[in-house]
């Protein structure tokens, strides 16, 4: 059944980050205490520490340096060979060093303008909230057409078999429809995502025969995509999948460092594949992982990098031969480095946003970057970061999705990852500032979502939000 849940004004959070503020605020946030709860969904790089129940099939181990995450993510009973070089990431490094604390300090400030956002000026706002059939501790992919029409898929969970749609806004689920009958029944589905210029859904996971990714069409038959190898470097569950209008695609590792890619469509679904392992070489010999992507523009942007190296994005790199130019966000050997991942990635018109969590220090961050800035892309000082220090100074938050609309409209969700509960917030400045839109019940510390991981900017400017639970959440806007 519906719910509607009204925001209550005097405890919706507000706030914009200046430099000053943002490095009073870190300095007093030293040897804040880690999250000790809140690894979700991670691979070793990344290990999950509590919450996340380890399905009892089908999560591949990845290739070379793709050790399987402590929690949720299963080895398979076949295909599981162990990676015997470069996993040197440490399964300990929970810690947080008690020097390591500070933000980022060049460029990575909210403008000195624009610094006192009114607390009174948002209209009440209505969250309708519901539930589909993707039980379990998260929702790993939402892909919506319109704002009636979505999809959901949680393969990382216990129960993370098949995959639902909704046509009236999250009122009713039922499980897709396909040709062959019942094909996702059985599947994990990690990622959807629909190409604009084919019209193909695109769905991501490990499905029957060893497929790791397949299309589906609007009359529901399933297409052949990419299917698992006989080698290590093909065999890897697949987390993403993207492609291009020129049919460029690359599909990559939900556990590790695996990756593959082909130049244009067709082929057979197993041999037309090639193998992009170690495009991280030059820069990081033990591997980075990805945990995110897009397509914009015919280009390929990725999110990522583990629990042990500084947050990084990927950024457009494949020319003549496939490649990232690799940016870590922080500077590894400054006095603002820190380590931690970035979750999730989204690319429009009007820039690029990425969203993840400071590890050393427990908290959710977001950094944006504005096309018409025309700042180079890969100097770091050209990003805005956004740390939830000055949203919930007293809290352990994640960012674990992002997702972009018209006229530089931002939306970043997670959780709050000691006491389990959810966050949504908001920009209208392109992620430079943001606002804690969450519904509280008055009084309360807590909001009442669950634990939030995917988004989308519905037409009217509002949000959709799904996560733990299988809650679906909509935010209808001002």
């Amino acid at each position: 059944m519906t719910r509607s849940i009204q925001q209550d004004r005097k405890n919706t959070r507000r706030w914009l980050v200046t430099a000053g503020a943002l490095t009073l605020a870190m300095g007093l946030a030293c040897g804040g205490t880690t999250e000790e709860n809140n690894e979700d969904n991670s691979t070793t790089n990344n290990s999950t520490v509590n919450n996340q129940t380890t399905p009892t099939n089908n999560q591949t181990t990845p290739a070379n340096n793709q050790t399987t995450p402590a929690n949720n993510q299963t080895t398979p009973t076949n295909n599981a060979t162990t990676p015997t070089n470069n996993a040197t990431t440490p399964t300990n490094n929970q810690t947080t060093p008690a020097n390591n604390q500070t933000t980022p300090a060049n460029n990575q400030t909210t403008p000195a303008n624009n610094q006192t956002t009114p607390a009174n000026n948002m209209s009440s706002s209505a969250w309708a909230v519901s539930a589909h059939p993707c039980a379990g501790n998260r929702t790993d992919a939402l892909h919506c057409d319109d704002d009636s029409t979505c999809y959901v898929g949680c393969g990382t969970t216990t129960t993370g078999r098949g995959m639902f749609v909704t046509t009236d806004g999250g009122a009713t689920w039922s499980s897709v429809t396909s040709t062959p009958a019942g094909f996702f029944d059985s599947g994990r589905v990690n990622d959807i995502w629909r190409s604009p210029d084919n019209d193909l859904l695109y769905v991501s996971g490990e499905f029957n025969a060893g497929f790791r990714v397949v299309s589906l069409d609007r009359a529901g038959t399933v297409g052949e995509v990419f299917k698992k190898g006989n080698t290590v470097d093909f065999s890897f569950t697949a987390g993403n999948y993207r492609r291009n209008a020129e049919g460029r695609q690359i599909a990559e590792s939900l556990t590790g460092v695996g990756i593959v890619y082909k130049e244009m469509d067709g082929g057979d679904p197993q041999e037309s594949w090639e193998t992009g392992y170690g495009f991280w070489q030059d820069q990081y010999p033990n591997g980075v992982q990805i945990l995110d992507m897009d397509v914009h523009d015919g280009k390929f942007y990725a999110a990522g990098s583990t629990i042990s190296q500084p947050p990084m994005v990927f950024l457009p790199g494949w020319e003549t031969e496939f490649d990232f130019d690799i940016l870590a966000l922080v500077d590894s050997g400054g006095l603002s480095a820190y380590s931690g991942e970035m979750w999730g990635i989204d690319v429009n018109d009007d820039g690029v946003t990425l969203g993840g969590v400071n590890q050393s220090a427990g908290r959710g961050v977001v950094y944006s970057y504005s096309f018409a800035s025309d700042a180079p892309m890969n100097d770091r000082t050209s990003w805005t970061m956004v740390d939830l220090i000055s949203l919930f100074p007293d809290n352990s938050t994640w960012i674990q999705g992002v997702c972009r609309g018209p006229s530089n409209l931002v939306y970043a969700v997670g959780r709050e990852s000691r006491e389990g509960w959810g966050i949504v917030l908001r920009s209208t400045d392109g992620g430079q500032t943001f606002e804690d839109i969450s519904p509280y019940t008055d009084g309360a510390s807590k909001s009442d979502l669950e634990d939030m991981y995917r988004c989308h900017v519905t037409s009217d400017g509002g949000v959709i939000v799904t996560g733990t639970g299988g809650q679906f959440a909509v935010w209808s806007g001002q």
